[in-house]
């Protein structure tokens, strides 16, 4: 029987040909680094923001206490007497003069001098002077501290009527000993709005500085991210043709293997099995012919043995129904020689795996994964039963093989003589998979091989 030419049907088979190229990867790439540095910098300018808001705020308080520091050391304690005290309206008039163009600038909006029993003895609104409030527990203490407190507040307290529509403030209270040495408090408060108003416009025209830069730099890179990505891709696309041709090679290689096997010893074998019947017939009748015709029986049978044998390590070279039928079909008369072997098989095959054309890559490295896991599990498991899955998942073919025969120690790896599935796992990882062999808690042993459906292909 003459061998068909094994390089025209590896094109026919998809083998051995590289597949159109295409930059979608390349531009994919190059998207998630402009969205990753697009997010990055919002992230910049949304942390700028944020720590600009804090550190504003926080100024704010520190600022507001220095201001009432500053107002008490040199101008209410001066004029802090028992005449102020007693609310000698001379005493008041005074402070109301120095006080006023203190705040004339409106970065005061209130003040108010208390005394320890709660009673307000001067403030810039005359309306307050005279009343009596009680003063919180942490503010009374200052009285004795003489130490200050500083928070935003919005003037909810009863002492506040008169300032319910100025909106947030810094409220200020410092404690402090008049020229009489008696102890006072000092209530301040310090407009918010404006001055983070203030803020945000610094911020503002900071910003195209903070930001300016690393945009700057990101247009810069991006032609250096599109070099760099189009050598990792071409790198990627030359490595994957390399194994494509690899995996032709192989291919070819087997094919020529198992033609030349056909095509000579077998044809060989086949007619001497065929010759050794009429060399039997040809032999005279009687006894002393017996001996001859029973070696001419035993080496008929050897010979039908070997061509049997043969022929099924040509069909594990090269399965035929693997590239006219696709692994399916093809991996049929696996699960029939394990049946034949007295192994119950039971078999899962999802709906995408029979439905869809799998490349012939993916089917012919599918079928040696299951010929080398049956084989495994006929040689060595002492199974009485095993289950085979194929499903597709995410762009990868996932074949598991359980068996519940003797297993093995997961701590000592795959069992020792498994040749064949260290090889497979190798080619395995060479085209992006993986093959894990582990021990189920229930016995036996499981065999998960995962590997793309489209390995050999650039997209």
């Amino acid at each position: 029987m003459a061998r068909p030419d094994t390089g025209a049907a590896a094109d026919r088979d998809g083998i051995g040909t590289d597949p159109p190229r295409s930059r979608s990867q390349v531009w994919a790439a190059l998207a998630r680094f402009a969205a990753f540095s697009v997010v990055a910098l919002l992230a910049v300018l949304a942390g700028t923001v944020v720590i600009a808001e804090r550190a504003t705020r926080g100024e704010i308080l520190r600022h507001a206490e220095r201001t009432a520091g500053d107002i008490a050391e040199t101008i209410i304690t001066p004029r802090a007497d028992q005449a102020l005290r007693d609310g000698d309206p001379e005493a008041l008039a005074a402070l109301d003069s120095v006080m006023a163009a203190r705040m004339a600038d409106h970065s005061l909006i209130r003040v108010k001098v208390w005394s320890p029993d709660g009673k307000v003895i001067w403030s810039d609104d005359e309306r307050l002077i005279g009343q009596q409030f009680e003063l919180e527990p942490q503010d009374a203490e200052l009285l004795t501290t003489l130490g200050s407190t500083a928070e935003f507040t919005t003037l909810d307290r009863a002492e506040n009527v008169y300032e319910e529509s100025v909106g947030e403030v810094a409220e200020v209270y410092l404690g402090f000993k008049d020229q009489t040495g008696k102890p006072l408090l000092l209530e301040t408060y310090v407009p918010v709005a404006q001055v983070e108003a203030e803020s945000r416009a610094q911020v503002r025209t900071l910003l195209p500085l903070t930001l300016g830069g690393p945009a700057l730099m990101l247009v810069i890179l991006l032609p250096l991210a599109l070099s760099m990505a189009r050598r990792v891709d071409d790198a990627g696309a030359e490595r994957a043709s390399l194994l494509r041709h690899a995996v032709a090679a192989s291919a070819l290689e087997r094919r020529r293997i198992a033609g030349d096997l056909h095509d000579g010893v077998v044809q060989d074998l086949a007619g001497i099995g065929y010759a050794l019947p009429a060399i039997r017939q040809s032999l005279p009748d009687g006894p002393e012919a017996d001996d001859a015709r029973q070696k001419l029986d035993r080496v008929n049978e050897i010979v039908k043995g070997d061509v049997a044998a043969l022929r099924s390590v040509i069909t594990d070279i090269y399965p035929p129904d693997l590239h006219e039928g696709g692994l399916v079909p093809a991996s049929q008369l696996l699960f029939s020689e394990v049946r034949y072997a007295g192994i119950e098989v039971d078999v899962h095959i999802d709906p995408e795996v029979s439905d869809q054309s799998l490349p012939i890559d993916a089917a012919v490295l599918g079928y040696r994964v299951l010929r080398e896991t049956l084989r495994n599990v006929v040689s060595h498991s002492g199974a009485a039963r095993v289950g085979v899955s194929l499903r597709t998942d995410n762009g990868d073919l996932v074949i598991v093989v359980e068996d519940d025969g003797v297993g093995f120690d997961p701590a000592l790896g795959a069992p020792e003589g498994h040749f064949g599935l260290r090889l497979l796992g190798d080619t395995i990882n060479d085209v992006g998979g993986s093959l894990a062999v582990d021990t189920p808690p229930d016995g036996g042993a499981r065999v998960v091989a995962r590997f793309p459906i489209r390995w050999g292909e650039t997209s």
